[in-house]
């Protein structure tokens, strides 16, 4: 729904009972912060109860082995570090959704280990293991069996969210001149994000009264513009709702 509150629907917490399905999902094994080999992983888990993959938000957690297990993932529309103690901003919650809607349900390693860098920039930042410069952030990605091509695909991912991340707003442009009974007029469209971008690819579902559409849903295009066609059916008003359902945010 449009302006509602943001849900980052792949944050991990620690279960209070081991599940053994639980395992390292796409990704890669890396030494943990004290340099032992093999027990930390950039990516991915396999876990219980979600169909897909999920993220660990908290990098003071154990992985699942060590862990006993995670619980389900579960919807959060809030997060505070542990390793920092702050509240994350809206704007970095809304970030870290975007990117985990758009990318984060993947089988590959790189893309996996990727998303992973940026939620921890996001729901973490200002730690060591926040990108730009962060110290863990920066040896995470610097190991020998991660391509580089991780980092350069985490900082996409980063400048992107920053152009095209939630909240959004549909916008709707009033048609020139008189509306006329019979007469095809037509009606541009478009979708913003926070930062005021048009959105590309974005579906929109139509709800007309007073006028015939042509279609009932249209979907931005490269720009981020979208058109309807509608027919009034008098000299009159309309009412001309859109609406989009579906957008990276959760």
């Amino acid at each position: 729904m449009l302006g509602a509150a943001v849900a980052l629907g792949t944050g991990i917490l620690l279960a209070p009972h081991a599940v053994a399905a639980d395992k390292w999902g796409p990704g890669y094994l890396i030494p943990d912060s004290t340099g032992k080999p093999n027990t930390s992983h950039i990516g991915a888990y396999n876990t219980a109860g979600i169909d897909g993959v999920a993220y660990c938000a908290d990098p003071e957690l154990a992985g699942p082995d060590a862990a006993g297990g995670y619980g389900p993932a579960r919807p959060v529309t809030a997060w505070t570090s542990k390793a920092t103690g702050k509240t994350s901003s809206g704007e970095d919650l809304a970030r870290a959704a975007y990117v985990l809607s758009k990318y984060g349900q993947t089988t590959s390693d790189e893309q996996a280990a990727s998303v992973d860098a940026v939620v921890y920039t996001y729901l973490e930042a200002g730690s060591t293991y926040a990108l730009p410069d962060g110290k863990r952030a920066l040896e995470r990605l610097g190991y020998s069996n991660v391509p580089p091509s991780v980092k350069k695909r985490a900082t996409g991912y980063l400048n992107e969210a920053k152009t095209f991340a939630g909240p959004y707003k549909v916008n709707i442009k009033p048609i020139d001149g008189p509306l006329k009974a019979g007469v095809k007029s037509s009606v541009t469209l478009d979708v913003t994000s926070a930062s005021g971008h048009k959105v590309p690819g974005v579906k929109l579902d139509l709800d007309v009264s007073g006028a015939a559409a042509d279609a009932a849903s249209v979907t931005t295009n490269a720009d981020g513009v979208a058109t309807a066609t509608i027919t009034p059916a008098k000299d009159s008003t309309v009412d001309f709702k859109a609406e989009a359902k579906t957008l990276p945010a959760t």
